[in-house]
């Protein structure tokens, strides 16, 4: 089960007395305590934070033990330690003992940064569907949060401003959340979001500078290829960044290259390649500016820069300005 599921249920009133959330950053996890604080503690109650160190026992102790000061309360549990290493099972026990037979009034999360679904810990509650994967959202469901996020704050978002602002904030979504923010505040009581606004307002030169650098290799604009490249580096971007960068829009270019080869319909790109619809229709359109050849030869290059890089043997700005030369 995943974050929407979750949300979805807890609107509806749904919530659970356990949850074991996971997902690779914290964002999610901020959501999805404060829609679960509104709900489960609409009539009172707190959020407590188990704090670092504590054992199960303890931790189960402060579950069951009551409140007359607080008639509800939602416990969360942060990377808990007994899910980094193997723990005697009779830790796991106790928990999924506590999860068939909660306590009343108590809401008890448990979040860890990943998981390991072969544990029996992960799979027995995965039955019992207590576990939902909190991790950031990509392709249209991204959109379509985005989409809601702007209606909640009253702003209508049009498609090719939606697309601009995902490709301006690299798809973060405690970015996007920020400066949807910023832009309705600075909107007032005006609806509709226009993409003069979001150029006005969101810095977004680092992303569309690498999508505009691949673009003028393709296009065998390497004069002014190189010229954005010292721009970019001017105004303080890590070269094993812009490297890095480089080599993820490359490896994106061959992968669909070689996907379109093999026959798969167009219409199955993003969901093969865990882009959002409009950013395959990009990378399609850049793909067609080079072969699949120069793609392969373009990547041994970019490996080539990085070892030398990293080994010392050429300079950072050096490596890059010859990589573009090159490819």
């Amino acid at each position: 089960m995943f974050y929407r599921q979750f949300i979805q249920e807890v609107h509806r009133g749904e919530t659970k007395p356990f949850y074991f959330l996971f997902g690779a950053d914290d964002f999610l996890l901020k959501e999805g305590l404060r829609v679960l604080k509104a709900a489960y503690l609409a009539s009172g109650g707190d959020v407590e934070f188990v704090g670092e160190g504590e054992s199960v026992k303890k931790v189960l102790l402060r579950a069951r033990g009551g409140d007359i000061f607080s008639p509800r309360k939602v416990l969360v549990w942060r990377d808990p330690p007994f899910l980094k290493d193997k723990s005697p099972a009779a830790e796991e026990k106790l928990l999924l003992e506590y999860a068939k037979k909660t306590v009343e009034d108590v809401c008890l999360v448990l979040f860890a940064p990943g998981v390991d679904r072969r544990r029996t810990f992960y799979k027995t509650l995965a039955r019992e569907k207590l576990v939902y994967d909190f991790n950031p959202l990509k392709g249209r469901e991204l959109a379509d949060w985005v989409r809601e996020r702007a209606r909640l704050l009253g702003k209508s978002l049009p498609q090719p401003v939606l697309e601009y602002l995902l490709l301006c904030t690299g798809e973060n979504m405690a970015r996007l959340a920020g400066e949807l923010e910023k832009v309705a505040l600075y909107l007032g009581e005006e609806k509709e979001i226009r993409q003069e606004t979001v150029e006005l307002l969101v810095n977004c030169s680092f992303n569309v500078s690498i999508f505009s650098l691949v673009d003028l290799l393709g296009a065998k604009k390497k004069d002014r290829g190189l010229f954005l490249l010292k721009e970019m580096l001017a105004q303080g971007e890590p070269p094993l960044k812009i490297l890095f960068m480089i080599s993820r829009q490359l490896q994106l270019l061959y992968r669909l290259k070689a996907l379109e080869m093999e026959g798969l319909p167009p219409r199955e790109l993003p969901r093969q390649l865990a882009l959002a619809p409009f950013v395959v229709e990009k990378l399609t359109r850049q793909a067609g500016m080079f072969q699949q050849e120069e793609l392969a030869g373009a990547l041994k290059l970019v490996r080539a820069m990085d070892y030398a890089i990293k080994t010392g043997r050429k300079a950072p700005d050096l490596a890059l300005e010859l990589l573009l030369w090159k490819i």
